[in-house]
């Protein structure tokens, strides 16, 4: 960071560099297998493995179950029915993934102020960011059809041909997802002082993020079929059976050649987002008039703003060439106009006991979009002082969010995934992801009422309380996907599945097929549509309803303590409620305190102790209990209790480099305390949205100031 002032201005230039190795998954006790049972859990291993899993239909199921396991530790050469033996195999598809990527960011900062006049100042300020990031994901499968045309062929039950659940993990590795961020945004704006202690600021901003992501190390199931036998190969081809060999799927991982791999393993997924944003806006503000508790000031303003995405891409899985994502545009204007009134109803110089102070805020915001129309909302604030120690808040406010672009305009998929079903296992489904353009606006009403209390017989202390309630209407979401374990089993979920028997029922058969042949699909050509038991809808949708309520309290106090000065505080968020409707017929669900929810408590409490030249500061956090409802029967998931620790030192040199320098050692989680254990099918064993797997973190930081 460097910079320079002057007597009509200043400049600021400031340069960030960030750099993480991934967190692979064998690092963590509860991540580095699917196989929970050491930690109380279930096994989640997949039965897509190497060796392979042969699958049968079972009528008992109503799909397809492991029937036979292709034997380890030979090379599918002279493997002969005999040597299968009853079941399936199971795979660890933790092995070799990462819970973290790997990430490095390079950030820029600039901003320039110069006062032309006393009365007009002009600024500008730019930020540049390139973020890199790569991460390892479960290796790529495939359920592989073999008929005698492939020279490997072997049924243990003479059947004219195996449907083989495969992994690639041992041949291809995990799948690699490469990506990159760019971002840049760009302000230029001037403040014209006018009458009084009215002024008029106004500027003109623009931003543009550019991400592209990229998956590798896929398998393309047309050329696995074509390895296989199943196809003929396309003219001009550089693999050739007859010279590299056909696929060999009865192995143990070591049976393909490289010319084999290289070419079923080509594979990938590229896509590519393009999003902007302009704004302009300006707004002026300043006193009315003087009322007997003081100035009235009004602010009025006004903005537009442009916005625009592009999404695109391409993949390589299910042909014999590169086959085009379906691409989205979207763009929408946005015009608003607001005021805000600020109204001293009572102040220092017309204080009645028990009305210190009295003020009264009114705004109104309203905007115009181009695709969802006008909305108005208004918002309430009252602020009453009954005494100098203690402050009484309260608020009341509408809101509206139009659906994102994204939300409106993500390119529509199929992909192939199995999920958990009532009866323990899992069920192979059709997973459908992308916008819904039928999007209706999210609407939010909003109360909450606060306190603040600062004794003057206890200097130094304060106590703060507030409460809080929050409806929304027509929330966005993808109900399907945010509760994807359970999609299956939770009767809530019911509106987003559709049971299917493609290998009864001609009408289910055909739209099977029709969604696997559509553009968005990426499933595995070598997949039978006879297979699929379910197809499960998760694009985005408006739920019916969401309340949440609760309230927060918080304390510090400040001593003197030799010559420096400590400092203790403590916090807490407490939730009443964390409520969802999923459809206007469905029943409103308690979500507090059970896995991917919330929990009800969450507390903090620090103590600070700052000397002139170093200081120490103590934090722990605390996660409170919650349940687990995605097992049956449901269990408890234990509290969590995190402590932090800071150390640093500024030396007092007056003069040279060292002048203004901190520097700080900072150990996240000083104990390396374990998120609690949760079973989940992911498989993860804790739970995301309560927990976090970095483990002890420590980092040095050294700052200057100028």
């Amino acid at each position: 960071m460097a910079g320079h002032h002057w007597s009509s201005g200043h400049v600021l230039l400031a340069y960030e560099y960030y750099h993480r190795d991934a967190l692979p998954s064998g690092d963590r006790r509860f991540a580095r297998s699917a196989d929970l049972r050491s930690l109380g859990g279930a096994d989640f291993r997949s039965y897509y493995s190497d060796p392979g899993t042969l699958l049968a239909y079972n009528p008992a199921l109503g799909n397809y179950a492991p029937a036979y396991a292709v034997p380890d530790g030979q090379d599918g050469i002279a493997l002969a029915p005999s040597d299968f033996r009853s079941g399936g195999n199971l795979e660890n598809q933790q092995a070799g993934t990462d819970l973290l990527p790997k990430q490095t960011r390079h950030s820029a900062y600039g901003t320039i102020e110069q006062h032309v006049t006393p009365g007009l100042k002009l600024y500008a300020e730019g930020r540049l960011t390139v973020r890199k990031f790569n991460y390892s994901s479960p290796a790529a499968t495939d359920l592989l059809t073999v008929t005698p045309a492939n020279p490997y062929f072997v049924s243990p039950t003479a059947g004219s041909n195996d449907l083989i659940a495969y992994s690639f993990l041992r041949e291809l590795g995990p799948v690699r997802n490469p990506g990159s961020v760019k971002s840049y945004q760009g302000t230029a704006g001037a403040t014209l002082s006018l009458i009084g202690d009215w002024q008029i600021d106004s500027f003109v901003a623009h931003a543009e993020e550019r991400t592209h992501d990229r998956s590798t190390e896929l398998v393309n199931s047309a050329r696995v079929d074509e390895a296989l036998g199943n196809r003929p190969l396309p003219a001009g081809s550089a693999y050739d059976p007859q010279r590299d060999g056909y696929f060999n799927p009865f192995g143990s991982g070591f049976s393909n050649s490289a010319a084999i791999l290289d070419f079923i393993g080509s594979g990938y997924i590229d896509g590519r987002i393009h999003s902007k944003l302009t704004t302009v806006e300006s707004k002026a503000d300043g006193s009315l008039v003087d009322l007997p508790g003081g100035p009235m000031r009004l602010a009025l303003g006004g903005s537009w703003r442009r916005e625009a995405l592009v999404n695109k891409g391409e993949s390589f899985l299910t042909d014999d060439l590169p086959v085009p994502s379906l691409s989205a545009r979207g763009a929408r204007s946005i015009l608003s106009v607001y005021a805000e009134l600020a109204v001293p109803l009572f102040g220092p110089n017309n204080a009645l006991p028990g009305l210190h102070r009295l003020d009264l805020s009114l705004a109104l915001r309203h905007e115009h979009h181009s695709d969802y129309g006008d909305t108005t909302n208004p918002k309430l604030g009252l602020i009453w002082q009954p005494t100098s120690e203690l402050t009484v808040r309260g608020s009341y406010g509408t809101s509206f969010r139009a659906p994102a672009l994204p939300e409106i305009d993500r390119p529509f998929r199929v992909s192939a995934t199995q999920l958990p079903n009532s009866a323990g296992g899992y069920t192979p489904v059709l997973f459908l992801t992308g916008g819904n353009a039928a999007l209706k606006p999210e609407r939010a009403t909003s109360y909450s009422a606060g306190w603040t209390w600062t004794p003057h017989r206890w200097a130094g202390f304060q106590w703060e309380g507030n409460v809080f309630r929050t409806r929304f209407r027509d929330r966005i979401g993808q109900p399907a996907y945010e509760q994807l374990l359970v999609a299956l089993t939770d009767p809530e979920l019911a509106p987003f599945v559709t049971a299917v028997n493609p290998a009864a029922n001609p009408n289910d058969l055909a739209r099977v097929q029709a969604l696997m042949a559509s553009p968005g699909a990426i499933v595995p050509a070598g997949i039978p549509p006879q297979f699929f038991q379910a197809i499960v809808d998760s694009r985005f949708v408006n739920t019916s309803e969401v309340v949440v309520s609760g309230f927060d309290l918080s304390a510090k106090a400040s001593f003197r303590l030799g010559r420096g000065q400590l400092t203790p505080r403590a916090s807490m968020t407490y939730l009443l409620e964390w409520k969802e409707r999923i459809t206007p017929v469905g029943q409103m669900i308690e979500r507090t305190d059970t896995v991917g929810y919330p929990a009800s408590l969450r507390a903090q409490a620090s103590l600070d102790w700052n000397m002139p030249t170093w200081g120490l500061t103590a934090t722990a956090h605390y996660v409170g209990g919650y349940r687990d409802t995605l097992v049956s029967p449901s269990r408890s998931v234990s509290s969590w209790t995190t402590i932090d620790f800071q150390g640093r030192w500024t030396p007092n040199w007056a003069h040279g480099v060292a002048k203004g320098l901190t520097i700080a050692l900072n150990v996240q989680n000083i104990a390396d305390t374990a998120p609690p254990f949760v079973s989940r099918a992911t498989p993860l064993g804790y739970d995301p949205a309560n927990a976090d797997p970095l483990g002890r973190f420590v980092s040095l930081q050294i700052s200057k100031r100028w």
